[in-house]
């Protein structure tokens, strides 16, 4: 869901690093979340206290596994809910202009990825 990266530019490379590590630790890898650890030995602690059985183990492992795009949001459709909302916030439309204004944004994006 997330992604993380040090930029070439980067002026502190340092905490950059230490910060990806410490996503990686096993004490974060390990830990519950709505997320799938990046660790396959974290993902099997974690199955075990889910009590997650033998076939909802192996359905996620393929889901996993099978994977093979990564879809990284452009950000667009945010971008452009934002600038409504400012202009709301400015009194430049209403709660009802801004509404319909995110639906038909929303509508349209949803019909350029189907």
């Amino acid at each position: 869901m997330y992604s993380v990266a040090i930029f070439e530019s980067s002026e502190n490379t340092n905490g950059a690093v230490q910060f990806i590590k410490m996503l990686l630790d096993d004490q974060i890898q390990n830990s519950v979340s709505p997320f799938i650890p990046l660790k396959t030995s974290s993902f099997d602690k974690i199955a075990d206290s889910l009590n997650l059985k033998g076939k909802q183990i192996e359905n996620i492992k393929n889901l996993v596994n099978e994977a093979s795009v990564v879809e990284f949001d452009n950000n667009s459709l945010w971008n452009s809910i934002i600038d409504e909302v400012g202009a709301y916030f400015n009194n430049e439309i209403t709660t009802e202009e801004l509404l319909k204004s995110i639906e038909n944004k929303y509508t349209l994006y949803y019909n350029e990825i189907k």
